[in-house]
């Protein structure tokens, strides 16, 4: 597989509205890539291991061993400071976060959905996997899936959507086994020196 360096840097798009604010790229490595997320003090990363990463011209977007796959992160105002580490806080943030999305395909993409919603755990990061079936009438899709965690201020949302003829379990076994490579860094990253680490 070989990707240019320049076009990955500028394919994942941040989204953030609160102080801290993140960058973002897709890093080429040896065996696939690594969607990294940075800012002045923190990071976050999303490995990749596939020889078949194609990037696409949709900003956010890419396809992995046939699978297309959607990253991008919102950052959060959380001005009472409460820590996420909490089960209780984590769930009634990310609660909020989800049926804003699914209110934005009720209300926005008039879409008649019945979402389906499952709590978890994984590597310090509680996450809600959510998922619903897209209308018939949809030519391509017979779904959405959706991981979303919390990274530092960000949420972090990762989405497959399923196209028609694609299954359902190994859509979500894919989706989650990706979501199992989330790690925190109490550091920022620098994009050049993590593609040199990378690929030595």
């Amino acid at each position: 597989m070989k990707i240019k360096l320049t076009i990955l840097f500028s394919f994942f798009y941040s989204l953030a509205f609160t102080q801290e604010t993140f960058e973002s790229a897709l890093i080429p490595s040896k065996n696939g890539a690594v969607i990294t997320y940075t800012s002045d003090e923190h990071a976050f990363t999303v490995t990749l291991n596939s020889n078949s990463i194609e990037p696409s011209d949709q900003p956010n977007f890419l396809t992995i061993d046939g699978w297309i796959l959607q990253s991008f992160i919102l950052g959060y105002d959380n001005p009472k400071a409460k820590d996420m580490s909490v089960e209780e806080n984590a769930k009634r943030a990310l609660s909020q976060y989800v049926m804003y999305e699914l209110d934005y395909f009720k209300e926005q993409l008039k879409l008649e959905i019945e979402p389906k919603l499952e709590w978890g755990h994984m590597k310090g990061l509680y996450f809600y996997f959510w998922y619903f079936d897209t209308p018939p009438e949809l030519e391509t899709l017979q779904g959405q899936l959706f991981l979303t965690t919390m990274c530092f201020n960000q949420f972090l949302n990762l989405n497959i959507p399923l196209e028609k003829g694609k299954s359902f379990e190994e859509a979500k076994a894919y989706l989650m086994n990706i979501g199992k490579s989330i790690t925190l860094h109490d550091h920022p990253i620098d994009f050049e020196s993590l593609y040199t680490e990378l690929n030595k």
